[in-house]
């Protein structure tokens, strides 16, 4: 467990290892991604506005699902606007926001609406009332944010906000993304499918790297397992003052008395982090073998359109049964319906949704080849 990978020189800024492996993980996988997009005719340009859709949703979506899975680790007083937090000058400033926006894009348009229109004007009044609420409190919390209660400890927790110090659940993060690029396609006239097959290796290989960013954060880490060789211990962490800080399986098994407080290290667990690092870089070795070898020509060897969705499938399935195991040795999921917990759940609809869209792509490619063959 190395939760702070480095601390700059000079700034004192650290550098956490589980934000670090993230990034690398999205890097890694925006660079393989681009260079493979041009045999499919895609351009370098569009899988990085992807990326950047794909890295903004998916870091808000899992640490969302995070949250709410542990909402008890929070402290929301941050979103307690009933304690008259605001600030009036940044409310007002914010409430004319949406006009702005919507001023600046008429100005871009051969035939702009007006602003004054029933529908526009109703619109913009609902965004104004909601920017002017979010500015207003959020220059407050900035001025106050030294404020200290009577115990002498911060008034307002911003650790909702610390992603960098581990907390994000995949799949929260893998559903916003989703929404949010079929979106983007949808509205830009691209193939959701072609894309789809594109980038489903890459985002398994940047997985990898986030889970290797979990062991070294010492978070989603395995079930008591004290007989194996290759298990691994988590060290007691503190602070200044003493008070235990990190180390989330040491914490847990304190907390139900496997350990006492005096102890050094958690008792030996699953590296459950490792084994989904490995499997998903194997199934992004499978997936990549099976996107090259899509049937882009014919056997005269003129171009033709591959059957596109087939990754997907796969790589739904796949990852379903993979996410399905291993949360079995998972020490720190929550149960959901008997012993299942809410990820186990999710994977078993990623499967079914993986294996449907399988058998409709059977089916639609094998009519599309039966009406070519009538037509000849």
């Amino acid at each position: 467990m190395h939760p702070k990978l480095i601390e700059l020189p000079f700034i004192h800024l650290p550098i956490y290892s589980y934000g670090f492996m993230v990034m690398l993980g999205f890097l890694t996988a925006i660079y393989i991604t681009s260079r493979r997009a041009d045999r499919d005719n895609i351009s370098g340009e569009l899988i990085f506005d992807i990326g950047l859709i794909a890295m903004i949703s998916g870091i808000v979506g899992a640490r969302i699902l995070h949250i709410i899975y542990f909402t008890d680790n929070f402290d929301f007083a941050l979103f307690d606007l009933t304690d008259g937090g605001m600030n009036i000058w940044a409310g007002i400033i914010g409430f004319f926001i949406p006009f702005a926006m919507q001023y600046r894009k008429n100005r871009k348009q051969e035939k702009p609406s007006s602003l004054f229109a029933f529908a526009v004007f109703f619109k913009l009044i609902i965004l104004s009332f909601i920017t002017a609420i979010v500015s207003a409190r959020f220059i407050y919390l900035l001025m106050h944010r030294s404020d200290r209660d009577l115990n002498g400890l911060p008034l307002y927790d911003w650790g909702v906000f610390y992603v960098w110090h581990g907390g994000l659940v995949f799949y929260g993060g893998v559903i916003l993304a989703i929404f949010s690029i079929i979106y983007y396609l949808k509205k830009n006239q691209i193939s959701v499918l072609k894309i789809g097959d594109l980038l489903m290796p890459g985002m398994l290989l940047g997985l990898a790297f986030g889970r290797i960013g979990c062991f070294l954060n010492g978070c989603c880490y395995g079930k008591i397992a004290q007989h194996l060789p290759w298990s691994v211990s988590f060290p007691m962490i503190s602070n200044a003052k003493g008070e235990i800080t990190g180390s989330p399986a040491f914490i847990d098994h304190v907390h139900q008395e496997l350990i006492p407080n005096s102890a050094l290290m958690s008792l030996p667990v699953h590296p459950a982090q490792l084994y989904e690092s490995l499997l998903v870089v194997v199934f992004f070795v499978i997936l990549s073998i099976i996107w090259v070898r899509k049937k882009r020509f014919d056997d005269k060897g003129n171009p033709v359109e591959p059957k596109h969705g087939f990754i997907i499938a796969y790589a739904g399935m796949l990852y379903g049964i993979e996410r399905l195991s291993v949360e079995f040795l998972r020490g720190d999921n929550k149960s959901f319906i008997t012993s299942i917990s809410y990820s186990q759940w999710v994977s078993v609809g990623l499967f079914v949704v993986g294996a449907i869209l399988f058998f409709w792509l059977k089916r639609h490619y094998g009519k599309a080849v039966a009406t070519t063959d009538t037509h000849r």
